[in-house]
C-alpha cells in the first residue's frame, strides 16, 4: 500500500478519538468533505498474522532460551524444542 493510501486509512481512523485533528488532516490529504463521511478502512486478516512465535525455555522458573518456531504449524511442536535444546546442553 503507498504512503498515502496508509496515510489516508489512518486519518480515518483518528475522528473516533479526536475528531478535531481528523478535520485538520482530511484537507492536507486532498479531502474535500468531512472525514466523518468517509468509509472505516476494511480490515485484512492476513496483516495480523504472525509468520513465527516465540517458545520459551524455562527450568526452575528462569528463562533459559527464547525459540522461534513457525505459527503455521499443525502439531505440537514442544517435545522436539524440548529434544534439539537438551542436546544443546
Amino acid at each position: 500500500m503507498p504512503l498515502v493510501q496508509e496515510s489516508i486509512a489512518l486519518v480515518c481512523c483518528v475522528p473516533g478519538w479526536s475528531p478535531y485533528l481528523g478535520e485538520e488532516f482530511s484537507p492536507e490529504l486532498g479531502h474535500r468533505e468531512s472525514i466523518h463521511l468517509e468509509a472505516w478502512p476494511q480490515f485484512d486478516a492476513d496483516l495480523t498474522r504472525y509468520e513465527t512465535v516465540t517458545v520459551v525455555v524455562q527450568v526452575n522458573g528462569k528463562v533459559r532460551d527464547r525459540l522461534q518456531v513457525p505459527a503455521d504449524n499443525s502439531e505440537d511442536p514442544t517435545p522436539n524444542i524440548l529434544g534439539r535444546f537438551y542436546q544443546e546442553l
